[in-house]
Order: structure tokens, then sequence, then C-alpha cells
């Protein structure tokens, strides 16, 4: 089984470089479950995917500003919030399937001291 890095933001602003299963499992498991909500750049293509639970508002999860912050950087032009735990990948490939989180996101929640 293929393994994908990713960056994962919590709520309390916690944030880790993991790998984990390329598959349904492995990525639901790495926001805590519930059903995976696709986000990415609002324009222009992009080199980034995240993924948090559909349900995260329903379920009353917290406002994980760390991670909207992040997103509103690389390209995410949204007024909405994220709420839950939020993974951040590499652009889909070609195959449909999840890539490595890249350089240029990584460099990003460095530089904003999201990722130490």
């Amino acid at each position: 089984m293929s393994t994908v890095k990713i960056l994962r933001v919590d709520v309390d602003a916690t944030t880790e470089v993991l790998h984990v299963q390329n598959n349904l499992d492995g990525l639901k498991a790495a926001i805590g479950g519930g059903w995976l909500e696709p986000i990415g750049p609002t324009s222009g293509g992009g080199g980034w995917s995240a993924y948090l639970d559909e349900e995260g508002k329903i379920k009353g999860m917290r406002v994980n500003a760390t991670a909207t912050q992040l997103a509103r950087l690389i390209g995410w032009n949204s007024a909405d919030v994220l709420c839950g735990p939020v993974i951040f990948l590499g652009p889909v490939d070609a195959n449909g399937d999840e890539t490595d989180v890249g350089d240029d996101v990584l460099g990003v929640a460095q530089i904003q001291g999201i990722l130490p």
C-alpha cells in the first residue's frame, strides 16, 4: 500500500507532517473520521488540495482558524471557515491519486509560524 505525505492542522493549532495510507480509509483516519470534503485553490488550478470532515459544522466541531488562514494564504478564496482537523496534500494527479503536500505549502506554513 502506498503512502502520501500530508500536513495535518488541528483546531488547537498543532501541526504535524505525516505519512498516511493513500486511500479513503487513510485520509478519513487523518481527519478523525467522517465524510471527506475537498477544498482547493479557488482559481488557477494550484498545487495543493485539502480535506476536512464534511459534517464538521453539523457535529459542532470548532473553527480551525489556523487551517483557514493557511488555506487563504495559498489560494482558497472563500469567506467560509474550516472546522475540525484539516489535512493538506499536493494536487490530485492525472490518475486521480493524491500526491504529497508540496514544499511550497510547507514553506508558507513555516513562514507564518504555523509549522515550526
